[in-house]
């Protein structure tokens, strides 16, 4: 014979318990995932050369079974803030486009003011190619790069003229004439 339970009350939950995390946890959450960033970051440090093991065989890329390496680019690192200051110093952006008005707002304005930025250093450098990627690291937000892994064949320069081209982008930004390019693992 068959008797009817019914179910244990379960308890409701509001909808700010549901997406209100305690302060506490938060913060131990923040501090767990700090931590496991930096041991990442710190297995993927910045490289001077482009080890073997990370160099395209664009041979092999024509085989269906070969991924390729990760991609890795090559160029300097820099802050958000150093790019946001130069787009506004250079009138690239107007001030209030990157400090007023909603976070969304601020944010899609300061990513318009990267993009400006990577086009006048492009121009003004002459390189035939510069782009921007986000490197795997906590002492730089933004990579300013000539080439990755992948497109290395195609756009690499001559050694003095990616020598002049970075000196001006460092000039530019005030980077420090010591910091030199180097192969970044990217968020890609």
């Amino acid at each position: 014979m068959h008797t009817h339970h019914d179910p244990l009350p379960l308890h409701t939950t509001s909808d700010e318990e549901l997406y209100t995390a305690p302060e506490a946890w938060c913060d131990d959450r923040r501090v767990e995932y700090r931590k496991h960033f930096q041991r990442f970051c710190e297995a993927r440090r910045p490289m001077e050369q482009l080890p073997l093991s990370l160099t395209v065989n664009h041979e092999l890329l024509k085989d269906p079974c070969y991924d390729g390496p990760i991609k890795v680019s090559f160029g300097i690192g820099v802050s958000f803030d150093t790019l946001i200051d130069y787009a506004v110093r250079r009138k690239l952006i107007e001030h209030h486009r990157v400090t007023e008005g909603s976070q969304d707002l601020i944010d899609s304005a300061s990513n318009v003011a990267v993009y400006r930025v990577v086009e006048h250093l492009k121009n003004i450098t002459g390189a035939r190619y510069m782009w921007f990627s986000l490197p795997v690291a906590l002492e730089v937000d933004v990579v300013i790069d000539l080439y990755d892994n992948y497109t290395k064949e195609d756009y690499e320069m001559e050694e003095q003229d990616e020598k002049e081209v970075f000196e001006i982008v460092r000039s530019e930004l005030g980077i420090p004439a010591d910091e030199t390019p180097k192969w970044w693992f990217i968020q890609d």
